[in-house]
C-alpha cells in the first residue's frame, strides 16, 4: 500500500522561535518596510501613486478589510487626501490597526520619500499573512518530504491570508504540497477564494 501523504498543521514549527525576529506581538524585524495603501478613488490613484502602493478607496475599505495585513502586526501606511485619511484611520484604529498617514497634496507624495511616484494602475496587494508565519517562512530550510505530494491544513483559516501565503511560498519552492483552508464561515471562505485568485 502507498504511504499517506505528509499531513502538516498550519501551526508551523519548522524554525526555532529564538531564531526569529520581532518582539512577540509582531515577529517581523524592526526595519520591515511598511505596507502602502492608497485610499484615494481609483481614477485619482492612476494619475500618480507611490510604487508598490495598493489602491483600496476609502469608500470600499469597510468591505475590503480582509485585504489588509492582520491588525497590529505589520507597519501600515495610508496615503490619501486629509478627509479620506481621517475616515480611513477612524475605521481602522477602532479595529486594532495603527496606520501612519501621508496627505497626498500637491508634491507631498514625492516629498514623503515613500518611493517613486508613477502614473497608471498597480497590481500591488496589501494583504499579508500573520507575522509569525511570515517570519517562519523566511527562516525555513528544506522541508521533510518536500518533493513528495503532501497536504497542509489551516484550521479556522478565516479569510485565508495565511493559507494563500503558504500556498504561494510552497509553490515558489517547487514543493508538491497542497494547502487547504477550513472554516465554518462561508463568507470568510469566499473572501479567501478571492484572495487566492488575485
Amino acid at each position: 500500500h502507498a504511504m499517506p501523504p505528509p499531513f502538516v498543521l498550519l501551526a508551523v514549527a519548522f524554525a526555532p522561535l529564538q531564531s526569529l525576529p520581532g518582539d512577540g506581538r509582531s515577529w517581523l524585524p524592526a526595519q520591515e518596510p511598511p505596507v502602502l495603501v492608497d485610499v484615494r478613488p481609483a481614477d485619482v490613484f492612476v494619475r500618480g501613486h507611490v510604487v508598490g502602493a495598493a489602491n483600496i478607496p476609502v469608500a470600499s475599505l469597510q468591505q475590503r478589510l480582509f485585504e489588509l495585513p492582520p491588525p497590529g502586526e505589520w507597519p501600515l501606511h495610508l496615503i490619501g487626501a486629509a478627509e479620506e485619511l481621517g475616515e480611513a484611520a477612524s475605521l481602522l484604529e477602532a479595529k486594532g490597526w495603527t496606520p501612519q498617514l501621508t496627505v497626498s497634496s500637491a508634491g507631498s507624495l514625492a516629498n514623503a520619500r515613500l518611493g517613486d511616484v508613477v502614473p497608471g494602475p498597480s497590481d500591488a496587494q496589501a494583504w499579508r499573512p500573520n507575522s509569525f508565519l511570515a517570519a517562519v517562512c523566511r527562516s525555513l530550510g528544506r522541508l521533510p518530504s518536500e518533493e513528495e505530494p503532501g497536504l497542509v491544513v489551516d484550521l479556522g483559516c478565516g479569510s485565508g491570508r495565511d493559507a494563500v501565503h503558504l500556498a504561494s511560498q510552497l509553490h515558489a519552492r517547487g514543493c508538491a504540497w497542497q494547502v487547504v483552508g477550513i472554516d465554518n464561515h462561508e463568507a470568510a471562505l469566499e473572501r479567501g477564494r478571492e484572495l487566492a485568485h488575485r
